[in-house]
């Protein structure tokens, strides 16, 4: 998919990919390739879609469901209902959003962005797709230490897929433009991470979402312009220090496994620096930038900002443990996800339960 979606920029849309990442977001996977010159540096499935950054916050507050889309107010509680009754309630979001989600966006969230609900979920929506973009800012860091990139500047993104679209709840207006204060979110989150110099206005978002794979497949041979595209094996950068089976794995690795390897037996991560530099990041840019949009990261009990506290660390920890321990088993079944976004997700589910006893 990420090539196909490169094809559908560079040879049907006539974009040069000369310093730039595409990214396919989807139902589980967002799909990353990173270009210099037309030529293929970087590709990878990383395992952190829309279900990650979107469903899961929800998932533990359909109680405020109705409030988060700023429905009417007689429209509120048939809908916790029909959540409430829901045996996938994956699914049964997706089906809601698939009918609805362009009349919310055009029409409630206009009237009702900033009820305190939908601000809160607007935060938490942000943060966790922030990671991602934190971890795409490591990527590119990785990869100039390896010299692969050769650029004091951080890549253009394009951005297309069938998620994409969820990148409109995170503007008030229900609209994603070049002008959302998302975008300035998004470049600081990256530059912070990458040390590389950016501006703020290179995010492009596709107009044909959710199809740019398909256009993209049917590019004739002929016609293209992209090059190293059977050249690169790549694999997913840690972005935290872990342990698998003994052997010591630091941030800026790839998740290589050794072959001789029948089953993974220990997988431990034994650092949480890179998230703790994020979650400082975040709320100092929304201060800096003067962010009015998406308000900072705070505690619920206390509503000071969220530091990485000696209470949340081991509520953390322990969230973070159990996840390992379902990595372990037959090698054949080890689904490689990195440790950044493994502890982010983690974090995003904590937050999220907090945020719906509050």
């Amino acid at each position: 998919n990420n090539i196909a979606m490169a094809k559908f920029f560079a040879d049907i849309l006539n974009y040069n990919l000369v310093n730039t990442t595409c990214i396919d977001f989807s139902t589980d996977t967002s799909e990353v390739s990173i270009w210099q010159e037309n030529c293929l540096v970087y590709q990878s499935s990383i395992p952190y879609g829309v279900r990650n950054f979107f469903h899961r916050i929800l998932k533990p507050n359909l109680a405020f469901i109705g409030d988060i889309f700023c429905l009417p107010f007689q429209d509120r509680k048939s809908l916790h209902r029909k959540f409430a009754k829901a045996e996938n309630v994956d699914s049964a979001l997706d089906h809601y959003l698939r009918i609805n989600e362009k009349e919310i966006l055009l029409n409630n969230y206009i009237t009702g962005s900033y009820n305190s609900r939908n601000q809160q979920f607007r935060t938490l929506f942000a943060f966790s797709l922030g990671g991602f973009y934190h971890y795409l800012g490591l990527v590119q860091k990785y990869l100039n230490q390896e010299n692969l990139m050769e650029s004091e500047y951080l890549t253009a993104i394009l951005i297309g897929g069938s998620g994409s679209r969820f990148l409109n709840w995170l503007s008030p207006s229900g609209c994603y433009t070049s002008d959302s204060e998302i975008n300035i979110l998004l470049q600081g989150i990256l530059t912070q991470a990458s040390r590389l110099m950016g501006n703020y206005s290179n995010i492009t978002f596709s107009d044909s979402p959710g199809d740019e794979v398909s256009c993209g497949l049917f590019v004739p041979s002929y016609g293209e312009r992209l090059t190293g595209l059977r050249e690169n094996e790549n694999h997913l950068f840690l972005g935290e220090d872990c342990k698998i089976n003994g052997q010591i794995f630091t941030p800026d690795q790839q998740l290589k496994l050794d072959r001789d390897w029948e089953a993974i037996e220990e997988f431990e991560i034994t650092s949480l620096s890179e998230l703790e530099k994020y979650i400082s990041n975040f709320n100092s840019i929304i201060k800096d930038k003067e962010i009015e949009s998406i308000n900072p990261l705070k505690n619920s009990i206390n509503s000071e900002l969220l530091t990485m506290t000696d209470d949340l660390k081991i509520i953390l920890n322990k969230s973070v443990t159990q996840a390992c321990l379902r990595k372990h088993g037959p090698i054949r079944y080890f689904e490689p996800e990195p440790p950044f976004l493994l502890t982010l997700r983690c974090l995003v589910d904590i937050l999220a339960e907090e945020w719906s006893r509050s």
